[in-house]
């Protein structure tokens, strides 16, 4: 029996550190001023957070409601 163990790329585990094990880290998707990206495939963190400091709405498909 294979067993395999996956986490979405919001746990903080960068792919380069499961090499050669059986944890899978699958990209999350978000958008940034209407675009899509995915965290570490088309867009670096570095990427990512230049573009939060410069006031870039960004967005997940999981929005948080404050009432």
């Amino acid at each position: 029996m294979k067993i395999a163990i996956t986490t979405d790329s919001n746990a903080g585990i960068l792919p380069t550190e499961v090499e050669d094990t059986n944890i899978f880290v699958l990209p999350m998707p978000f958008l940034i001023d209407g675009e899509e990206y995915f965290e570490n495939i088309n867009l670096t963190q570095d990427e990512f957070f230049e573009k939060q400091i410069a006031g870039a709405n960004i967005s997940t498909s999981q929005q948080a409601y404050i009432l």
